[in-house]
């Protein structure tokens, strides 16, 4: 696990309320096919079809991490 940096991200929140994931990765290469199968899930609610995804990708020089937005009136 890596932790350099330090990253500020500015949100509008409005309903519906809740829960909500971030997914960032990293790769010494651009993912196209990842960039094209993860556009096609554009507003779906489908986290496992995303796991699926990252899953297919070859090679063990992918970092991925993940952080949970929630939010409340």
């Amino acid at each position: 696990m890596r932790s350099e940096g330090t990253y500020r991200i500015q949100f509008a929140v409005s309903e519906p309320l809740g829960a909500d994931q971030i997914v960032a990765l990293t790769a010494p290469r651009r993912l196209t096919e990842l960039e094209q199968a993860v556009k096609q899930l554009d507003n779906r609610r489908n986290p496992m079809k995303l796991s699926e995804l990252i899953n297919q990708q070859t090679g063990s020089d992918i970092l991925v991490g993940a952080a949970g937005l929630f939010t409340a009136p």
